[in-house]
Protein backbone atom coordinates (compact mmCIF):
# COMPACT_ATOMS: atom_id res chain seq x y z
CA UNK A 1 0.00 0.00 0.00
CA UNK A 2 0.89 3.65 -0.56
CA UNK A 3 2.72 5.08 2.48
CA UNK A 4 3.06 8.96 1.26
CA UNK A 5 0.08 10.64 2.29
CA UNK A 6 0.79 12.91 -0.74
CA UNK A 7 0.82 10.19 -3.18
CA UNK A 8 -2.31 8.67 -1.79
CA UNK A 9 -3.95 12.38 -2.75
CA UNK A 10 -2.89 12.18 -5.90
CA UNK A 11 -4.63 8.64 -6.60
CA UNK A 12 -7.36 9.43 -4.50
CA UNK A 13 -8.11 12.35 -7.03
CA UNK A 14 -7.24 10.27 -10.13
CA UNK A 15 -9.35 8.20 -9.70
CA UNK A 16 -12.32 10.25 -8.71
CA UNK A 17 -11.68 11.90 -11.95
CA UNK A 18 -12.33 8.47 -13.55
CA UNK A 19 -15.68 7.92 -11.20
CA UNK A 20 -17.14 11.21 -11.80
CA UNK A 21 -16.02 10.89 -15.69
CA UNK A 22 -17.60 7.23 -15.50
CA UNK A 23 -20.86 8.78 -14.28
CA UNK A 24 -21.00 11.56 -16.18
CA UNK A 25 -20.62 9.10 -19.20
CA UNK A 26 -23.18 6.35 -18.16
CA UNK A 27 -25.51 8.78 -17.08
CA UNK A 28 -26.05 10.50 -20.47
CA UNK A 29 -26.03 7.32 -22.39
CA UNK A 30 -28.05 5.28 -20.79
CA UNK A 31 -30.24 6.54 -17.83
CA UNK A 32 -31.51 10.04 -20.02
CA UNK A 33 -35.01 10.06 -20.02
CA UNK A 34 -35.79 8.97 -23.60
CA UNK A 35 -33.01 6.71 -24.54
CA UNK A 36 -34.01 4.16 -27.07
CA UNK A 37 -31.89 2.83 -30.17
CA UNK A 38 -34.81 4.52 -32.33
CA UNK A 39 -33.97 7.91 -30.69
CA UNK A 40 -30.38 7.65 -31.11
CA UNK A 41 -30.14 6.98 -34.97
CA UNK A 42 -31.38 9.98 -35.50
CA UNK A 43 -30.75 14.13 -34.75
CA UNK A 44 -33.04 16.23 -33.43
CA UNK A 45 -33.75 17.86 -36.37
CA UNK A 46 -33.00 21.31 -37.86
CA UNK A 47 -34.72 22.98 -35.09
CA UNK A 48 -34.28 21.14 -32.10
CA UNK A 49 -36.49 19.57 -29.81
CA UNK A 50 -38.46 22.18 -27.83
CA UNK A 51 -36.71 23.85 -24.84
CA UNK A 52 -33.22 22.17 -25.73
CA UNK A 53 -32.57 24.07 -28.61
CA UNK A 54 -32.84 27.45 -26.82
CA UNK A 55 -30.79 26.01 -23.59
CA UNK A 56 -28.10 25.10 -26.53
CA UNK A 57 -28.54 28.54 -28.31
CA UNK A 58 -27.61 30.85 -24.86
CA UNK A 59 -25.22 28.47 -23.41
CA UNK A 60 -27.34 26.40 -20.70
CA UNK A 61 -27.77 22.44 -19.94
CA UNK A 62 -28.21 20.66 -23.45
CA UNK A 63 -31.94 18.75 -21.82
CA UNK A 64 -34.90 20.27 -19.90
CA UNK A 65 -34.18 18.24 -17.19
CA UNK A 66 -33.14 19.15 -13.68
CA UNK A 67 -30.86 16.54 -13.22
CA UNK A 68 -29.16 16.88 -16.68
CA UNK A 69 -28.56 20.70 -15.50
CA UNK A 70 -27.28 20.11 -12.34
CA UNK A 71 -24.74 17.34 -13.90
CA UNK A 72 -23.79 19.73 -16.17
CA UNK A 73 -22.98 22.31 -13.08
CA UNK A 74 -21.32 20.00 -10.48
CA UNK A 75 -19.01 17.58 -12.79
CA UNK A 76 -16.58 20.31 -13.83
CA UNK A 77 -16.63 21.43 -10.25
CA UNK A 78 -15.78 18.08 -9.46
CA UNK A 79 -13.18 17.73 -12.01
CA UNK A 80 -10.96 20.71 -11.00
CA UNK A 81 -10.87 20.13 -7.65
CA UNK A 82 -9.85 16.60 -8.31
CA UNK A 83 -7.05 17.95 -11.12
CA UNK A 84 -5.85 20.40 -8.29
CA UNK A 85 -6.11 17.35 -5.62
CA UNK A 86 -3.89 15.73 -8.47
CA UNK A 87 -1.20 18.92 -8.61
CA UNK A 88 -1.10 19.35 -4.87
CA UNK A 89 -0.61 15.29 -4.32
CA UNK A 90 2.17 15.45 -6.89
CA UNK A 91 4.28 18.61 -5.92
CA UNK A 92 4.06 16.90 -1.99
CA UNK A 93 5.43 14.22 -2.77
CA UNK A 94 8.05 15.75 -5.00
CA UNK A 95 9.17 17.76 -2.21
CA UNK A 96 8.79 15.12 0.55
CA UNK A 97 10.83 13.04 -1.48
CA UNK A 98 14.02 16.15 -1.75
CA UNK A 99 13.46 16.93 1.81
CA UNK A 100 13.80 12.98 2.45
CA UNK A 101 16.81 13.15 -0.09
CA UNK A 102 18.85 15.60 1.58
CA UNK A 103 18.72 14.11 4.69
CA UNK A 104 20.14 10.76 3.39
CA UNK A 105 22.94 12.97 1.77
CA UNK A 106 23.77 14.77 5.05
CA UNK A 107 23.59 11.54 7.02
CA UNK A 108 26.15 10.19 4.06
CA UNK A 109 28.62 12.84 4.69
CA UNK A 110 28.50 12.96 8.09
CA UNK A 111 29.08 9.27 8.50
CA UNK A 112 31.67 9.68 5.54
CA UNK A 113 33.46 12.06 7.75
CA UNK A 114 33.35 9.63 10.88
CA UNK A 115 34.96 7.40 8.81
CA UNK A 116 37.82 9.60 7.99
CA UNK A 117 38.74 11.11 11.63
CA UNK A 118 38.42 7.43 13.01
CA UNK A 119 41.06 6.78 9.85
CA UNK A 120 43.14 9.51 11.03
CA UNK A 121 42.52 8.34 15.36
CA UNK A 122 44.34 4.95 14.16
CA UNK A 123 47.10 6.10 12.04
CA UNK A 124 47.94 8.72 15.00
CA UNK A 125 47.94 5.92 17.42
CA UNK A 126 50.23 3.76 15.02
CA UNK A 127 52.54 6.37 14.53
CA UNK A 128 53.03 6.94 18.45
CA UNK A 129 53.55 2.94 18.45
CA UNK A 130 50.39 2.21 20.51
CA UNK A 131 49.16 -0.18 18.07
CA UNK A 132 51.23 -3.00 16.04
CA UNK A 133 50.95 -3.16 12.50
CA UNK A 134 48.29 -6.17 12.60
CA UNK A 135 46.48 -3.80 15.17
CA UNK A 136 46.64 -1.18 12.44
CA UNK A 137 45.52 -3.12 9.68
CA UNK A 138 43.03 -4.99 11.25
CA UNK A 139 41.18 -1.37 12.73
CA UNK A 140 41.70 0.15 9.22
CA UNK A 141 40.00 -2.80 7.40
CA UNK A 142 36.89 -2.90 9.72
CA UNK A 143 36.35 0.88 9.29
CA UNK A 144 36.90 0.37 5.29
Amino acid sequence: MVKNPWLKLSVFSLVGVAVIGAAQFIYQNLFRSGFSPANQSFGPGMMGRGPEMMGQMIGGPTSSSYSDAVLSLVSPLLIIVAIIGILAGLIGFMFNNSKGLIAKLQEKEILDSNIDSSLEIIKERYARGELTRDEYLELREDLV
